[in-house]
């Protein structure tokens, strides 16, 4: 509305549409300025009394009031459910169009009595620009300790992420040493039972050759 920032409101497929740019002194949603400000439906008034109603299209055409001339552009095959989501939408958007239409009705009247009363509300006026000025120095000053708020907790989170990279390293570090010191263990055991079955198959050789060796002198004391 009044000197507000540019607002965009669109849906593509069954939607009603409103588009525009909000100017200081009112916008005929092309972009062209107003001189009275009291219309939204891009209807070039100069009266304060005139038309206010809220155009609304089908989605359809590139014209402000959305009834003319562009591209339907590319129909999309869509769903139930999303023709349902689709139509909640727009119902949302009828909705929120119907509190927009009000909110400019009670604007224009606001402003309507105020440029008939200026000098009657300038005291007022005043108070207001003052309650403004205080309001705005609470908000620096509360801006001010969230933001010193904001740097303590990066600053703690820093130094948590610091202290965390470190213990990943050391965990890491442990990890590799237990590895380490379990493939020396394995391999010690390896040639410890290597050692062993030398010994024991030299033990059963020995104990081999010793019964042939007895036995044949046996054999021989029979001949």
């Amino acid at each position: 509305f009044f000197g507000s920032s540019t607002t965009y409101i669109s849906s593509e497929v069954g939607a009603v549409t409103i588009t525009g740019d909000s100017e200081e002194k009112g916008d005929d949603g092309c972009g062209d300025t107003l001189d009275s400000g009291n219309s939204i439906t891009g209807k070039d008034s100069q009266d304060e009394n005139a038309d206010d109603t809220t155009d609304v299209s089908n989605g359809k055409g590139d014209d402000c009031d959305g009834s003319g001339g562009g591209d339907d552009g590319p129909r999309l095959d869509v769903t139930i459910k999303e023709k349902e989501e689709i139509q909640d939408l727009n119902n949302e958007l009828e909705t929120f169009m119907a509190e927009v239409k009000q909110r400019f009705r009670s604007h224009k009247e606001e402003l309507n009595a105020v440029t008939k009363k200026k000098e009657e509300y300038y005291e007022k006026w005043q108070c207001a620009e003052t309650e403004y000025t205080s309001l705005k120095e609470k908000y620096d000053r509360r801006e001010r300790k969230y933001e010193s708020e904001i740097q303590r907790v990066t600053q703690s989170r820093n130094e948590f992420e610091a202290k965390w990279e470190s213990a990943k390293k050391t965990i890491k570090e442990k990890e590799l040493e237990i590895q380490k010191r379990m493939r020396e263990r394995m391999d010690t055991i390896e040639s410890e039972r290597k050692q062993w079955g030398d010994i024991i198959q030299k033990l059963k050789k020995e104990k081999f050759q010793a019964a042939i060796t007895k036995t044949r002198e046996r054999l021989k004391c029979t001949s």
